[in-house]
């Protein structure tokens, strides 16, 4: 872009928000100058509904989606973030409605798209304010995400194999049928957390947990890297976890089903996402998931494969139900792997081929006179935007 605009993304606030809209109207421009008339269009990213799209200028049936962004980190988790964070997060929610109200490509999306596709609940709802009700059938539920190949074709470890893994430390972790056993010997509940370590992750929280659990019969390995790294690594210091936390930091994404295969349990306790790609990934190895229930969280956890944690109007009584429901699954490990083994089965619709056929049958309506056709330079094309 001119005048050194395209450096505005490395703005988080702000920055970034001008610089996708000003690539919007770019790629815009570039599809206009096709020769080959536009019959049908999908815009898949960013997966941010306050953003919508300029396709609809095309005059051409469009998917919008799936699409979050209507979520937003509710405010019984503030006292537990930094300032910086919470102006972060009033900043983010101020700049969503502003964006609703005077951003010509969500109005345009919102009035013209054939279908649009939400990532969760929250979303849905906003979506159902700002369009007509008689208009309210175009909505459809879609998750963002899938799972790629390597998570929906090895199954080997809870299979009933007896592989042997190894942890950063050494340590040797021998699964059996989904069970954890220590080289000494000693049965415990191996908890994971996968994500980086950003604000709205519930980093804080996560570790207020475990110290609230101080002592009890589980380990947990924290999987990612991120800007709160620091202050995790003092705060298991300064009380003493660090025989019941192992902080791994970056891992790349080719070992992470290493650390997935070795878990009993995954903690997934972000205050803001509008999915959740680790609750997939630890479905299919057979890992059932302890979260809130919101956002893309409450439409992939069933009682079956995980628990949902209701919020509550008070900080203290969400901790201790986070840390009973851990503690229901470590004195039950029956029911854990019950729950994991169901979990396997489930993760199995969350391939990209299960997502395709979905869209292509939604999409059968208003696509019966379109004939699929891939520009020949449409890779270049899009490298120009």
């Amino acid at each position: 872009m001119k005048f050194g605009l395209d450096r505005l993304h490395y703005i988080p606030v702000g920055g970034i928000h001008v610089h996708y809209l000003l690539w919007l109207k770019k790629a815009l421009a570039v599809i206009q100058s096709l020769p080959d008339r536009i019959d049908f269009a999908h815009h898949l990213t960013y997966g941010s509904l306050q953003f919508g799209s300029p396709l609809y200028k095309l005059e051409c049936p469009f998917i919008f989606g799936p699409v979050g962004g209507g979520q937003r980190t509710n405010t019984i988790f503030y006292p537990l973030m930094s300032v910086k964070a919470r102006i972060f997060e009033r900043i983010r929610n101020g700049v969503s409605s502003l964006f609703y109200r005077t951003n010509p490509f969500f109005k345009g999306t919102i009035r013209n798209a054939s279908l649009i596709y939400c990532t969760n609940e929250e979303t849905r709802a906003v979506v159902r304010r700002h369009l007509d009700p008689r208009r309210h059938g175009k909505i459809k539920m879609m998750l963002d995400t899938s799972l790629d190949a390597r998570f929906l074709t090895d199954h080997v470890v809870r299979s009933g194999a007896d592989p042997i893994v190894r942890s950063e430390a050494g340590e040797v972790v021998r699964l059996r049928s989904g069970e954890v056993v220590r080289s000494g010997g000693v049965p415990r509940c191996e908890i994971l957390w996968v994500g980086r370590l950003l604000p709205r992750k519930g980093v804080e929280i996560l570790l207020n947990t475990v110290k609230y659990m101080k002592g009890e019969n589980f380990h947990l390995t924290m999987v990612g890297d991120g800007p709160l790294r620091g202050k995790a690594l003092s705060f298991i210091k300064e009380n003493g976890l660090e025989g019941q936390v192992s902080f791994t930091g970056y891992v790349d994404h080719r070992k992470i089903l290493e650390y997935y295969r070795a878990a009993d349990l995954l903690l997934f306790l972000s205050y803001r996402d509008s999915t959740g790609l680790q609750i997939m990934e630890a479905f299919s190895q057979g890992v059932p998931v302890i979260s809130f229930d919101q956002f893309g969280a409450s439409l992939l956890i069933n009682e079956e494969v995980g628990v949902k944690i209701p919020l509550e109007d008070d900080l203290n009584c969400l901790q201790a139900r986070i840390a009973d429901s851990i503690r229901d699954l470590i004195h039950d490990p029956e029911r854990t792997k019950t729950m994991g083994r169901k979990a396997m089965d489930y993760a199995r619709r969350f391939s990209w081929e299960y997502r395709m056929e979905t869209i292509l049958q939604d999409s059968k309506p208003f696509l019966i006179n379109v004939k699929p056709f891939i520009h020949a330079n449409a890779d270049l094309r899009l490298e120009r935007v």
